[in-house]
């Protein structure tokens, strides 16, 4: 009887862990105009789903500039004040891309599949390019 309830329990644990993976920040953006940086709350940082660094944060940026882009911006944990350290990176990802003059898209979940409407402050579907 015992080996009858190890199985469901093994499936649900397995779909468990599955659906976690789908929620993992930052998936690959379809091509080089848009970078999707994903701030946490410690300061680290990805773009488009590797662990950041300011080399090459700029040079994706730059990248995605020349082919008049956009970076699609994530925070973990919005709905609170970022952290000393997440502020500070917050800032540091804002500012270059302002630097660079691409337009910035907000989006409140870590796959970036949606996009804050400036206008309502609401959740909406990202509708691909």
């Amino acid at each position: 009887m015992r080996s009858f309830l190890a199985l469901p329990i093994a499936i649900v644990g397995f779909v468990s862990v599955a659906a976690a993976a789908c929620t993992a920040p930052a998936t690959k953006p379809h091509d080089a105009s848009v970078v999707q940086v994903a701030v946490m709350k410690d300061g680290t940082y990805t773009v488009n789903g590797q662990p950041g660094d300011p080399t090459v944060l700029d040079r994706r940026l730059s990248d995605a500039a020349r082919l008049h882009g956009e970076v699609e911006y994530y925070r973990e944990d919005s709905s609170h004040e970022p952290t000393p350290a997440g502020e500070t990176t917050m800032k540091t990802v804002l500012d270059s891309a302002m630097r660079h003059g691409l337009r910035i898209s907000l989006s409140s979940k870590p796959d970036f599949s949606d996009t804050i409407n400036p206008a309502t402050g609401r959740s909406e579907p990202r509708v691909s390019k």
